[in-house]
């Protein structure tokens, strides 16, 4: 099998769909929270690609990766609220979508 024959992972889409219900004003400012204090990863190809969300569901990506976030001690503080990065990184995703209206 040539280089070109290997199968890959799709690349994960610029704006991923949001459900309506994941757009709460709690999701919204933690995400925007977490743009803040990460502004390196403020961009969608960036926190889709740290979620590993090949699906394109960043909230099904986060649910993966939250236990194993927490074992590991990737946490992150905002405004008190201790959250798994990925969780934190969903919101963020959440955020960026809604930026000009959800």
């Amino acid at each position: 099998m040539s280089e070109s024959d290997e199968p890959s992972e799709p690349p994960a889409p610029e704006t991923p769909v949001i459900a309506p219900d994941a757009a709460t004003p709690g999701v919204l400012a933690v995400g925007a929270a977490y743009l803040r204090l990460r502004p390196d990863e403020a961009d969608m190809a960036t926190l889709l690609s740290a979620l590993d969300a090949h699906d394109s569901d960043p909230v099904a990506a986060a649910a993966r990766g939250t236990a194993s976030d927490f074992a590991a001690g990737r946490t992150v503080d905002l405004d008190g609220w201790v959250l798994a990065t990925s969780e934190a990184r969903a919101a963020a995703v959440v955020a960026l979508a809604c930026s000009s209206g959800c």
